[in-house]
């Protein structure tokens, strides 16, 4: 075993060496860290204004996100009412395509003829009427038939009645507008 010796102490030329070391090491410990702070320091200012900046302009933007919000909210509303208006558009197409047909049949229609009921079932439509005779009902058909609204076109009933000499016919077809759609 070693002999350890606590009560010497180390020699002065130690001492100096000690001391020269724990100087250099505590110049250079601190120069590191003040070269470390130097060259953070701007970045820590540079993300300090970036944080106002961007706190600022979030300020700034927050009516502008309101008013994209109520944009998009109106923008749907307008494509809600886009649709409702398609709807009421082909409604009133419908519609003024019924008118045309009931002023073809109409136009169609003899004082010798009286038209008793009709029906239009998308684009099918039967059309009962009473008539004096058999010839009027044919050309009644002819007559509907020349017009380009309806298509297959057929007299699908005649049947005599008992009051007075008349008749009561049916005619049955397409409707041209709906057999396009």
């Amino acid at each position: 075993m070693k002999n350890n010796n606590l009560i010497n102490t180390i020699s002065h030329t130690q001492q100096y060496a000690i001391r020269r070391w724990f100087i250099i090491s505590t110049l250079l410990l601190s120069a590191t860290i003040i070269v470390i702070i130097v060259l953070e320091i701007p970045q820590l200012y540079a993300l300090q204004s970036i944080k106002k900046e961007n706190t600022t302009l979030s300020a700034q933007t927050e009516p502008f996100d309101q008013v994209m919000a109520q944009q998009h909210k109106l923008q749907q509303e307008e494509e809600q009412c886009r649709k409702k208006q398609e709807v009421i558009n082909q409604y009133q197409e419908q519609l003024e395509h019924l008118i045309d047909n009931l002023s073809h049949i109409i136009h169609a229609h003899t004082p010798d003829c009286r038209i008793e009921s009709l029906q239009i079932k998308n684009n099918h439509f039967e059309l009962t009427a009473r008539c004096t005779q058999v010839q009027h009902a044919t050309a009644f058909t002819a007559q509907l038939s020349e017009s380009k609204q309806f298509h297959n076109l057929r007299l699908t009933s005649l049947q005599q009645t008992d009051q007075k000499p008349s008749f009561l016919f049916t005619v049955q077809g397409e409707d041209q507008y709906h057999s396009e759609v």
